[in-house]
Parts: C-alpha cells; structure tokens; sequence
C-alpha cells in the first residue's frame, strides 16, 4: 500500500465534506480502477450500509454511488495489486525487490 494512503484519503474527506472516500488507480490505458477495499468513511453510516446490505447488494462500489464520496487516484497500480496465491506473492515480492 502506498505510505501516504491514509494522509490522501483524509484530506480527500475533509476537503469535500465527503462521507466516504476510496482509492482508486490509473493503468497504462489512463483507465481509472477502483480500489474499494482501501477507503476512508464517517462513523455515522452504519444505517446507510446496513439498509444497502439489506437489499442483497454486495458490491460495495454500488453503495459508494449511494452516498456522498470521491476518489483518490494513485498512479502506481502495483501498490495495489491482488495476492490470492502464494505465486502472486512471490510474483509481486520479486517485483518490488
């Protein structure tokens, strides 16, 4: 993850007046990715995420489109790549070597 995620992500909040806020990453097509897992958000949705639960949505990016939130996009998309096996790790540890 990259070491400044959470400073971007809190100045994202508070410069909006956002509820949540995500990151998200930029391939080499300039396509923007969403990165849901890696998010910021107010205490006081819980409601909110409860009753978007409720409906049996579970892709959490649809919420996000429910509330008030923004994104920050990082450049790199490595720093968040997807490790589900142990030859994605080695992969990505020998990339960052």
């Amino acid at each position: 993850m990259p070491q400044n995620l959470g400073i971007k992500l809190t100045a994202e909040l508070e410069r909006g007046d956002f509820q949540l806020v995500y990151a998200s990453t930029k391939g080499v097509d300039d396509r923007v990715w969403a990165q849901p897992v890696f998010c910021l958000m107010r205490a006081n949705l819980q409601e909110s995420l409860d009753a978007f639960l409720r409906k049996g949505d579970f892709k959490i990016d649809r919420w996000f489109q429910e509330i008030k939130s923004s994104t920050v996009v990082f450049d790199d998309e490595q720093v968040f790549a997807n490790v589900n096996t142990l030859e994605e790790l080695k992969s990505l540890e020998a990339i960052s070597a």
